[in-house]
């Protein structure tokens, strides 16, 4: 017998079971790929779900990037459909009251309208513009990204390390109890 399980993080995985377990990790798909997802597949679905038809909304590859790159950061396609479904169903809703009667081209600065402020920034900006940051690499399974740490950052850091340092004893005491109270031959 053979079961088959996804997640999304192996930490949350308890140890014993993992240890029992194949683990064969998947890489998440880069932006040219979501693109191309997107393009194929999710704008198709969302415009269906929406109520409207291709020949009342287009999306641009322009716009199609801004939502990949500003308002998601997964590994995998998700969280870029319910964002492309958001925009498909404020159009919607702008046909339903009359506004538009015209075939909409979704373009960056429509996104951005639609979807309001962005959710991730590119930190080379953030990097740029002050003097003493000090920038790092890190690896995730979107692909991982540079990061950039100021004097400010460094203090928060130190904080949280001695505060995580100071609540270990309270996990290790948590983590004991837990064995104290198995009790090996009521479990058979």
């Amino acid at each position: 017998m053979i079961f088959v399980t996804t997640a999304n993080t192996l930490e949350t995985i308890p140890g014993p079971l993992r240890d029992r377990m194949e683990v064969i990790q998947l890489a998440g798909y880069t932006a040219s790929e979501k693109l191309e997802i997107a393009k194929r597949y999710l704008v198709k679905r969302q415009i269906e779900r929406g109520g409207l038809s291709s020949r009342r909304i287009a999306f641009t590859d322009a716009a199609l990037k801004t939502i990949i790159a500003d308002y998601t950061r997964e590994a995998g396609v998700r969280q870029l459909e319910r964002e492309i479904g958001t925009v498909v169903r404020r159009v919607a809703l702008q046909v339903a009251e009359g506004k538009l009667d015209r075939k909409l081209s979704i373009t960056e600065p429509r996104v951005r309208e639609l979807l309001g402020k962005r959710k991730f920034f590119a930190e080379a900006r953030r990097r740029t513009s002050r003097p003493g940051v000090a920038t790092g690499l890190a690896w995730t399974p979107v692909g991982g990204d540079r990061l950039c740490g100021t004097e400010e950052d460094v203090k928060i850091h130190k904080y949280l390390k001695s505060l995580m340092k100071a609540l270990e004893p309270i996990k290790i005491h948590q983590d004991w109890s837990a064995y104290r109270s198995f009790d090996p031959i009521s479990s058979i």
